[in-house]
This record gives structure tokens, C-alpha cells and sequence, in this order.
């Protein structure tokens, strides 16, 4: 089973406030499977979120958080779709 993923968004900005800031990030891809004779079983654009709150920082790890947090909900929402499941089971078949 073949599975594309083409990253299009990997962003972290920080949001600055009053007493501290916030790291906030998105992810977006378009993910497709392709089925064993070339043609793609499942596309779909897949987005993500993430931020982490009460900074005092606008640092690389404060926005590493954040992008990590993005990521993994781009990846549950993801394999939370029965269509891309079901396209993986059915791409598995012989």
C-alpha cells in the first residue's frame, strides 16, 4: 500500500498578550492512497492545530510544542476517518 502525504503548511506564530504570549501552529497536507495499479483510493486535505499557551518566550521550543500538538491532531483526524481506513484495507487487498 502506497501512502502520499504532501506537506503544504508547517507554521508556529507567536501571539503576543498582555502578560504572556501563545505559540500557535497549523498543519496542512493532502494525503492520498494509492491502490497496487496506480490509481488513488482516497484523497483528502487533512488540517491540524496546535498551541501552547502562557509563554514568556518566543523561542524555538515554544514553537516546537505547538507544531508537535498541530501534527498530532492533523494524524488523529486522519486515521479517525473511516474512509482512509477502509481505502487502506482495501488497498492492502490482493
Amino acid at each position: 500500500v502506497a501512502v502520499a502525504a504532501e506537506l503544504s503548511k508547517f507554521y508556529s506564530d507567536f501571539k503576543t498578550g498582555f502578560w504572556s504570549g501563545s505559540a500557535v501552529a497549523e498543519v496542512t497536507m493532502n494525503v492520498q492512497v494509492k491502490k497496487a495499479d496506480g490509481s488513488i483510493g482516497f484523497s483528502k486535505l487533512v488540517t491540524g492545530a496546535g498551541v501552547k499557551e502562557n509563554l514568556q518566550l518566543a523561542s524555538g521550543s515554544n514553537a516546537k510544542v505547538a507544531l508537535d500538538a498541530a501534527l498530532k491532531d492533523a494524524v488523529g483526524k486522519l486515521f479517525g476517518d473511516t474512509a482512509f481506513v477502509d481505502a487502506l484495507l482495501k488497498a492492502a487487498r490482493p
